[in-house]
């Protein structure tokens, strides 16, 4: 259910992007978000050929700089989307005390444990 709420989501940045097309510079960025989340699997494919994609996205840069600024913008929010579980977090002081307790409950080392 909400794969469909988040494609529908989409789908409407992606028009509300069509219908400002002529106006301004930040509908590339709306018309870009949604075509990268989309196409992320294939982004990925060809990010096997490195300099290719730098040729493009520069040569794109050159002839449309803002459909090249929004694709930038938009493949980077993507990529913090779906890296956001493996951002560190900072562990509140609480649980780390815990963790101390638990690892200094053991009294000996098994290393050290002889047959007296």
């Amino acid at each position: 259910m909400m794969k469909h709420l988040s494609n529908i989501l989409v789908m409407l940045v992606f028009v509300i992007g069509l219908a400002a097309y002529g106006n301004t510079s930040f509908a590339w960025f709306l018309l870009c978000l949604p075509l990268v989340v989309w196409f992320w699997h294939v982004l990925g494919w060809c990010m096997r050929f490195p300099r290719l994609m730098a040729f493009a996205w520069f040569v794109l840069l050159c002839f449309q700089w803002p459909a090249a600024l929004g694709l930038s913008a938009s493949v980077i929010i993507v990529l913090m989307f779906k890296q956001r579980h493996s951002i560190a977090r900072e562990t509140p002081a609480k649980r780390r005390q815990q963790r101390q307790c638990l690892l200094g409950s053991y009294d000996y080392d098994f290393r050290t444990f002889s047959d007296d």
